[in-house]
Parts: C-alpha cells; sequence; structure tokens
C-alpha cells in the first residue's frame, strides 16, 4: 500500500505514545490563620481591650504566634454555686465507694466539678477542707452502719434458730464485708481489726441484753398491775383502747425472754474469752516481732 506524497511516514502500530509524566507540585505550605479572641494576656485574667469589646471573639488577625491558654472564669450564681459544692462532697464520698463501678464513675464526676468549681472562683483550701469533711462524715456513716449490721447480725443469731436464718446471716456477712473494704477506702485500712470487731460485737450484744431487760420490766409490770394485785386499781382502761395479754401469754413472753437473756450471757462470755485469744495472739506476735529484732533467740536468751 503506498502512501500520498508529502505526508509523514505513519506508526506501524497504533498506539498512542504514552502520557509524560507531570512534575510533581511542591506540596503547599499549610494555612495558618488564627482568631483573636479580643482581649489582652495579663497573668491569667481576662481583661476586654477597649477598643474590641464591641467586636468581642470576632476580630481578624494575620499573625500567627503560639500563646498560653488562660483559665477562663465561670460566673454561676450562688444557688447553682451551692448546689455544685454539695454534689462536690457527695462525688467524695461516691468515689470511695465499695462498688467499682460507682467508684470510677464518682471519680470521673468529682474531676469535672472539680475543674469547674476552681473555674469559677472556689479556692483549694475551701475545696480540701469540704474533701475532707466529707471523707469524714463518710467514716462516721460507716460505724454507724457496721454497729446496726452487727446489732442485726447478733440479734438473728440470739432468736432464731441456725438452719431458718442462713440467708440472712450470709446477706449480712457480705454487708460486713463491703463496710470493711469501705472503710479501707476511706483512708482507714486498720479500723475493723479482728479485736476492734469482737468490741463491736459486745456492745450490740449489750444493747440487745437492755432491750430485753427493757422487755422484761414491762411485762413484770403488767402482769403485777393486772394479775397480781388484791385491791382494785383506781386506773379505768376501756378493753377497745388497749388490748390485754392473758396471765399465760405473759408467762410465755417472760420464759422466752429467759432463753434469751441465757444465750445473750453465753455470748457475752464467748466474746470475751475470744478477745482474750486475740490480744493473746497479739502480744504473741508483738514478742516474736521484738525477738527477731533484738536476736535474742539467736543468744539462747529466748527458747
Amino acid at each position: 500500500m503506498t502512501q500520498p506524497i508529502g505526508l509523514n511516514k505513519l506508526p506501524i502500530n497504533n498506539h498512542p505514545e504514552p502520557h509524560q509524566k507531570q512534575a510533581k507540585e511542591r506540596p503547599h505550605p499549610p494555612i495558618e490563620d488564627t482568631v483573636s479572641l479580643g482581649f489582652q494576656w495579663e497573668a491569667n485574667t481576662l481583661v476586654p481591650s477597649a477598643s474590641t469589646q464591641d467586636a468581642f471573639f470576632t476580630t481578624v488577625v494575620t499573625k500567627t504566634q503560639p500563646v498560653q491558654r488562660p483559665a477562663i472564669p465561670i460566673h454561676l450564681s450562688d444557688q447553682k454555686l451551692n448546689r455544685l459544692l454539695d454534689d462536690y462532697q457527695a462525688m467524695v464520698q461516691q468515689s470511695r465507694a465499695p462498688n467499682v463501678l460507682l467508684a470510677t464513675y464518682g471519680w470521673i464526676k468529682l474531676n469535672g466539678l472539680t475543674l469547674i468549681l476552681l473555674a469559677s472562683g472556689i479556692p483549694f483550701a475551701e475545696l480540701e477542707s469540704r474533701r475532707k469533711q466529707a471523707i469524714q462524715d463518710a467514716v462516721e456513716d460507716n460505724k454507724l452502719k457496721f454497729a446496726d449490721n452487727e446489732y442485726n447480725l447478733e440479734m438473728i443469731q440470739l432468736i432464731t434458730p441456725q438452719k431458718n436464718a442462713k440467708k440472712t446471716i450470709a446477706s449480712l456477712t457480705k454487708i460486713r464485708n463491703e463496710l470493711c473494704v469501705h472503710m479501707a477506702k476511706l483512708g482507714k485500712d486498720d479500723w475493723y481489726t479482728p479485736q476492734h470487731i469482737n468490741r463491736i460485737q459486745h456492745n450490740q450484744v449489750d444493747r440487745i441484753n437492755t432491750y430485753f431487760n427493757d422487755e422484761e420490766s414491762q411485762l413484770n409490770a403488767q402482769k403485777n398491775h393486772y394479775y397480781n394485785t388484791q385491791a382494785p386499781s383506781t386506773v379505768t382502761v376501756r378493753i377497745s383502747d388497749y388490748d390485754l395479754d392473758s396471765l399465760d401469754d405473759i408467762n410465755q413472753k417472760l420464759n422466752r425472754l429467759a432463753l434469751y437473756k441465757h444465750a445473750v450471757s453465753q455470748r457475752k462470755a464467748y466474746l470475751d474469752q475470744h478477745y482474750e485469744t486475740l490480744m493473746g495472739y497479739d502480744n504473741l506476735d508483738t514478742m516474736n516481732a521484738h525477738t527477731e529484732t533484738l536476736g535474742l533467740s539467736k543468744s539462747g536468751i529466748v527458747q
């Protein structure tokens, strides 16, 4: 096949020529725009300038210069501030709860409240004072709850058969352990020692014994007033206003109270003996510690 005269010779293949590689473009420098907040930095306070009071947070400048961000004050009403302070004390106590989830939530909220209160102008010394007071209140509340829990535990063990109170005793024992953990998180790791728990139990048994004595005196007074008096009484009581117990019921209650009081005396004797044993172990541990410190056993003085 002939080609026309005057035309360039066509290539044999019909593939187009590859495109030339484009030159690599230089990356554009990052655009650094800074918006002026319209105030002057003086220490850590916010002082609006006179020229930018009308255009506060709107003036745009082109000069870029890193500056330190100050603490912008937060203005709250007195009512809102007092409520936040109460929440702060509550979160201080909740952050030391025996429950892990509640304690974690308390710590997170406590950190946020601390920042807000500091930015609101509350001095750190006042927050520290409130924190200590909150912990002290939590400690006293823990003591009362522990004593009431031991009271319930001792009462159930005294008046209820063991086989009928297993679940209740297990629940109260679990509460005791949680209160011990709570007290440790409040900063008093060695508060509920075996010796201290023994004395708390002894005090609660005394409370129960006082309750039984009061009940016994009331029953005896009722018995003597209505059944053991020869002369007619001058006090008139309407049956509709007061349901009088029979003599047999009063005697049955007195007999049951006598059994309970005997169990109380046995429990107190056991606690006293156990306390002496615990103190003996404590003294023995102290003596062994001194012996090891002074090296008396190695010298043959202590056999």
